[in-house]
């Protein structure tokens, strides 16, 4: 949810009116009440096997996201497959070098 309020600030807050208002012996307040009429969440509206199915699947949905795996591709309920990743071409290195055999 997303939303965007603006408040202005109190008079007694106003650059060199603030000045004199620290000067009284008077303790201001302000306040600021706000209000969102807000809705329930889609899972109350189902059971509970079904709310803790959605929750599972759309935490998986962004694991995926999260992984770069394209969630699109995926089945629901099928074991994410991660993405392969090319082997390293380098040469495998030797256990021993005749070097580190003359000094046992």
């Amino acid at each position: 949810m997303v939303d965007v309020k603006h408040v202005s600030a109190p008079v007694q807050e106003l650059p060199v009116v603030d000045l004199a208002a620290e000067a009284l012996p008077v303790k201001f307040e302000n306040n600021v009440y706000w209000h969102w009429v807000l809705e329930p969440a889609i899972e109350a509206r189902m059971s509970p096997t079904e709310a803790e199915t959605r929750v599972v699947h759309d935490a998986l949905q962004m694991r995926l996201q999260l992984q770069g795996i394209d969630a699109s591709a995926q089945k629901p309920g099928a074991e994410p497959k991660p993405e392969s990743k090319p082997e390293s071409k380098e040469a495998p290195q030797p256990e021993s070098t005749p070097a580190a055999n003359e000094n046992k």
